[in-house]
């Protein structure tokens, strides 16, 4: 569900019966619904280091997704996602309340609302994957309560969310909890919703803004790369904590077939005193494997635009994006180091459409590290949506 979308917005208009209406319908005489939607996405990527001959190559699945959704009662609704790519795992998992008409809480695994293209479904996108610039620095999903809506007749839409801040079906690994606040308004026309590309041809422009904070205490990983780390450095018995704030900004213009993206995302680590005391001497220090400073900074940014070169048929765009890896990833609990400090990629795509939906995709893009290495990936993914 996109932010600011409430539970009735999800509702199909189909009368009685069983239909197909971006799924299988089910929908009873007195207005309770099910939905059954699935989704299977497929690729062959060759990616390319320096030479003419691939480094790696071969077919990857990269989802296949079960959905259900439905609406069991009045003003509630639920849906749940699992992913059957290796074995079952949940993605969604939640259910919505119908306040009044522009309001609802939702309560359950869903995603955190920080960024647009996260909120964005992986059917929906535009390229076959979301920009590094975003996943390397998002929240993951996550279990929580949320309050979400619209307002100013749809102009304006939010979301405030109180979850575990563990990331993906965990419990809270300490007392603190993850708080996040987003709000996308309409600056110019309707207000542009959690897709990509301006397949519906929008004859006047539109342009939409939206920003989000987060705020976490994350617990301090056990590992940095291979060396382990003290979690309780000041001797109190109780588990350190990193402070993590981020902040998102993002706009989107739509406007005859061509729709302009930017997004960047701020995150800023406090880590006290962890790094203090983690001696020994067999082993390198950990502030010579990260460093010294306590507090830092990380920013991702990206721009992305899209033209549907013919109508509902074919999408061609470019996108370009800047990267400054964090040593943490998504929730601040991976423990590998990433390959280096800083990544920027360039990608070129061709999609063909059909039904709304991007079915066939080829894309070429260069990813270049400041450790001197530049990859080059060739792709041609399939996505098919029931």
């Amino acid at each position: 569900m996109a932010v600011g979308a409430t539970a009735a917005a999800q509702t199909p208009t189909d009368d009685s019966g069983v239909r197909y209406d971006d799924g299988l319908v089910v929908r009873a005489a007195d207005g309770r619904w099910l939905k059954l939607e699935g989704a299977v996405q497929a690729r062959y990527a060759a990616v390319f280091a320096g030479g003419l001959q691939p480094d790696t190559a071969g077919f990857e699945l990269q989802r296949a997704r079960l959905i259900a959704s439905g609406a069991p009662a009045d003003a509630l609704r639920f849906r749940s996602e699992l992913e059957l790519t290796a074995s079952p795992v949940v993605l969604d998992a939640y259910v919505a309340y119908q306040l009044r008409d522009h309001l609802a809480v939702r309560a359950g695994a869903y995603k955190t609302p920080l960024c647009r293209s996260y909120a964005i479904a992986g059917t929906r996108l535009a390229f076959p994957d979301r920009p590094a610039a975003v996943e390397r620095m998002r929240f993951d999903r996550d279990l929580g309560v949320a309050v979400v809506g619209s307002a100013a007749g749809d102009r304006l839409g939010f979301a405030f969310s109180v979850q575990n801040g563990a990331g993906r079906d965990r419990l809270n690994d300490n007392v603190d909890a993850l708080v996040v606040a987003r709000a996308d308004v309409a600056v110019v026309g309707v207000r542009i919703d959690a897709s990509a590309g301006d397949l519906a041809d929008s004859k006047t422009p539109r342009l939409t803004v939206g920003a989000g904070v987060a705020h976490d205490l994350v617990a301090s990983p056990s590992t940095i790369g291979d060396y382990q780390l003290d979690t309780d450095v000041d001797g109190d018995g109780e588990h350190d904590n990193v402070q993590v704030v981020m902040a998102s900004a993002d706009a989107v213009l739509r406007y005859r077939r061509v729709e302009a993206v930017v997004e960047g995302v701020w995150r800023h680590e406090r880590w006290g005193s962890i790094f203090d005391g983690q001696n020994d001497p067999t082993r390198p220090s950990v502030t010579e494997v990260v460093g010294t400073n306590a507090n830092r900074d990380y920013l991702g940014v990206y721009a992305q635009a899209t033209y549907v070169a013919l109508p509902a048929r074919l999408l061609v765009g470019a996108r370009a994006g800047y990267v400054q890896l964090p040593f943490l990833g998504l929730t601040g609990r991976a423990s590998e180091l990433p390959p280096a400090n800083r990544r920027v990629d360039v990608e070129l795509l061709a999609a063909l459409y059909r039904r709304g939906y991007r079915f066939l995709a080829a894309s070429y893009g260069v990813t270049d590290y400041d450790l001197g290495t530049t990859d080059h990936r060739l792709m041609v993914d399939a996505l098919v949506k029931w």
